[in-house]
């Protein structure tokens, strides 16, 4: 098994596309994802689209339902 890194948008994601590890990202809907996604390690983005993304917003009305993105999903996407 390689390593990799799961982590959400955030520097260790950053680190491990500088670095070339694998990387497993979810991102919310409050930006798009291909705005900051890993550009050169291998990835996969996980992201739960919504009516309202992106909503640009750091307050959410809707009780963050762009969040629920399932742990089976991001643990059977290595």
């Amino acid at each position: 098994m390689s390593p990799f890194t799961e982590t959400n948008n955030s520097l260790s994601m950053h680190l491990g596309d500088a670095f070339d590890v694998p990387v497993v990202a979810t991102f919310s809907g409050s930006d798009p994802a291909e705005r900051w996604m890993p550009r050169f390690a291998p990835r996969r983005v996980l992201t739960r689209m919504t009516e309202c993304a992106p909503c640009f917003h750091v307050d959410c009305p809707r009780a963050l339902e762009c969040l629920d993105i399932p742990a089976r999903s991001v643990a059977s996407s290595r």
